[in-house]
């Protein structure tokens, strides 16, 4: 993963799964940082109850890594621009179901 602001404390990811993160938007969704010294975003989700997630950014659907067995996934990718223009939707495998969602944390909080 990634270096930096973005890189997510394993205490912040047990307290996402466990319900007691006092900020998932500071967490989940996309984030800034630095992989392999170049610019990248990195993408975390909390699927509970998924098998396996696919980050689907235009065309391309790319396997997120599973950070905690809890279901939170996440994925690191290169990525020049400002993290807010990257938009992108998740593909969340539950068993033999798919289902495929915009990520409410891509818009920040309200």
């Amino acid at each position: 993963m990634g270096t930096g602001a973005a890189a997510a404390d394993p205490r912040e990811l047990d307290a996402l799964a466990s319900g007691t993160c006092a900020n998932p938007f500071s967490v989940l969704g996309r984030h800034a940082t630095v992989e392999g010294g170049l610019p990248a975003v990195v993408v975390r989700t909390l699927q509970p109850r998924a098998s396996s997630v696919e980050l689907v950014v235009e065309d391309r659907a790319i396997p997120m890594r599973r950070r905690l067995a809890a279901g939170v996934f996440e994925v690191t990718m290169p990525w020049s621009g400002p993290p807010h223009e990257l938009g992108y939707r998740l593909r969340v495998h539950e068993g033999a179901a798919v289902r495929e969602l915009v990520d409410p944390y891509q818009f920040g909080p309200v």
